[in-house]
């Protein structure tokens, strides 16, 4: 049985359901857990997110068949965890994000079933070397958003582990030199964590599965090397670095979805760029982008959906932007436009086009026989069409 329970109350005939498996009590107002919940020995999945408790003390040890616990956003201090709850056989997903921790709760390395552990969003210092012994089996592990100097050396045991989150922590000393080892890794989040090129691997050849790197905000000042050898990578967010070269070479990142390069110092956007044919999302606000800075031949990237090149310092646009059909936002704001492509007007998909703060700006007439100047746009210009 399965139950979602809102209000502050809880209800006296879910006492009698004593087989019931799966309770949310997600934004009750909840200061403290009920003390029928103890009744329901039979629980297996508890979530009681979004409320003001202080300790799940008492009644979570008297809930043998617990799999997941979820109590994210409350008030909890690690005093307010029970530790035997981590010796629970049967607990695989353990989420006490958004809370007050300052350490990892007491016991949690016996926790030896997780397979997802999100504490982000606390005060922890410091990751007991036992905890990454011990919880061998975890595929998702959280750790953004704490006070992280240092990880332990033991985290290269973590060879199944699929996501790895540790943004907006110091990590002054830590060299991820055990990256290389977590071969299953496919998402790998390191926003603000004083990155710098001595401290990314030079290679990071074996890790194939890596589809989603965040480095943003640490102030890079290229591109690290070992990232053009990701052949698998869909999504790269380098925003909020010092980048001024996009290195990039013909046959890197041929499967990227998503390129981020917002804020950073760009003056041109590689040739080659215009390759990446998934190419669906591509952010490059607050640069130094000029017309000659955009490839001439941007109208190959047909999958385009999402463009911004606000806050550069545009005159013109190339006329190919045109050719990106699948169009849907295109964000040009804060620039030194003068006018703009007539077949803007003929993205068919075009929801959101931001000009605003460009004042010298003269938007071309939308043309009167769209129908026919469309047919023009959608031309395809591939060598073996003009063979044919």
């Amino acid at each position: 049985m399965i139950f979602l329970i809102q209000g502050d109350r809880f209800p006296h005939d879910v006492e009698q359901m004593t087989q019931m498996t799966w309770l949310k009590l997600n934004d009750s107002k909840l200061e403290q857990v009920p003390d029928e919940l103890s009744r329901c020995a039979n629980l297996e999945h508890l979530q009681m997110a979004h409320n003001q408790l202080t300790s799940v003390h008492g009644e979570l040890s008297d809930l043998p068949r617990l799999r997941s616990v979820i109590v994210r956003d409350n008030n909890l201090k690690t005093a307010g965890i029970p530790t035997d709850i981590f010796r629970m056989k049967d607990l695989t997903i353990i989420d006490l994000s958004r809370n007050q921790l300052r350490e990892v709760p007491t016991n949690m390395e016996y926790a030896k079933g997780a397979i997802v552990l999100n504490l982000s969003h606390n005060n922890i210092e410091t990751i007991p070397n036992s905890v990454c012994a011990n919880l061998i089996d975890l595929l998702f592990l959280d750790l953004s958003n704490n006070k992280l100097d240092m990880l332990p050396p033991q985290i290269r045991r973590l060879s199944m582990l699929q996501s790895l989150k540790l943004s907006n922590n110091p990590l002054n000393h830590f060299q991820l030199k055990q990256l290389p080892s977590m071969t299953s890794l496919s998402v790998l989040h390191m926003s603000n964590t004083n990155r710098t090129l001595d401290n990314i691997p030079p290679t990071l050849d074996d890790m194939h599965n890596l589809r989603d790197v965040d480095f943003s905000e640490n102030s890079l000042p290229t591109v690290p090397e070992a990232l053009f050898k990701l052949r698998n990578l869909r999504k790269l967010n380098l925003s909020g670095n010092r980048i001024e070269k996009l290195n990039m070479a013909e046959g890197d990142w041929e499967h990227l979805e998503t390129l981020n390069m917002s804020h950073n110092r760009l003056t041109v956007l590689p040739d080659c760029l215009v390759k990446l044919t998934r190419l669906s999302r591509l952010y490059a606000s607050n640069n130094e982008l000029t017309f000659e800075g955009i490839p001439s031949g941007i109208g190959k990237l047909v999958q385009m959906t999402v463009l911004h090149l606000s806050y550069n310092r545009l005159e013109l646009v190339p006329e190919g932007i045109s050719r990106c059909v699948k169009l849907q936002k295109l964000k040009l704001d804060h620039n030194r436009l003068i006018t703009l492509p007539e077949g803007i007007h003929l993205l068919p998909d075009l929801k959101t086009l931001d000009l605003h703060e460009n004042e010298n700006l003269v938007v071309p007439p939308k043309p009167n026989d769209a129908r026919k100047k469309l047919a023009f746009y959608n031309i395809d210009f591939s060598l073996e069409h003009q063979v044919q």
